[in-house]
Parts: C-alpha cells; sequence; structure tokens
C-alpha cells in the first residue's frame, strides 16, 4: 500500500514505462529470490524475496491497472456498462485467440 501510494509522484517523475518496468523487474528479482529457497530456508531469507516483490507489485498493478484503463473507449450514453455485447473469437494459430467487440451474434463464428 505505501509503494501504490508513491506510484503517481513516480509516473510523473520516471515516465509510466520506466516505473511498470522497475515494478516488474522487482517482482521478478523477488520471486526469483524465491524460488532459490528450500524447506530450512527460514522466514528471513524468504522475507528477503518478499519484500522486493511486493514493491514491485505495488509499482506495477497501480501502473498497469492506469495503462488498461487509460486505454479504453467510453461507452456511449444509450449502452449501459452492462448490457450484453456481441462478441467474435478470432485465432490466428492453435495456442492465441483474441475477442473482437461488436462483431458476430454473440458467439463464436
Amino acid at each position: 500500500m505505501p509503494v501504490s501510494a508513491l506510484t503517481p509522484r513516480l509516473v510523473h517523475r520516471f515516465g509510466m514505462k520506466e516505473t511498470m518496468s522497475t515494478g516488474l523487474f522487482l517482482l521478478a528479482a523477488g520471486l526469483f529470490v524465491i524460488s532459490l529457497l528450500d524447506v530450512g530456508s527460514g522466514y528471513p531469507p524468504f522475507l528477503g524475496g518478499l519484500v522486493p516483490a511486493g514493491f514491485g507489485i505495488g509499482l506495477s498493478g497501480a501502473v498497469g491497472t492506469s495503462a488498461i484503463t487509460g486505454s479504453l473507449t467510453p461507452a456511449p450514453a444509450s449502452q449501459p456498462a452492462t448490457s450484453p455485447r456481441p462478441v467474435r473469437v478470432s485465432s490466428s494459430g492453435p495456442l492465441s485467440a483474441r475477442a473482437v467487440p461488436g462483431e458476430g451474434e454473440g458467439g463464436c463464428g
């Protein structure tokens, strides 16, 4: 929580890309430290990975949410947010699929 409160200042000073990159790096570094531990490591080494991971989540979570919501287009005033919108699923390969809103008749095709 304290890191999330500082994030807007960091974004203003360094930019969204740099803040997000730093957050993801800290998260990855913390998880890497945790992955090196075994059952007998104890709590202090675990905390040594948990703290940077927590800072990373605080930085990247707030910035990621802001980036996602900032990229959305506002819904038309006549259409409530809960109304069903037709979606067509388009895939360009066996492991990738993307939803294309506003196309199709509410199903695949």
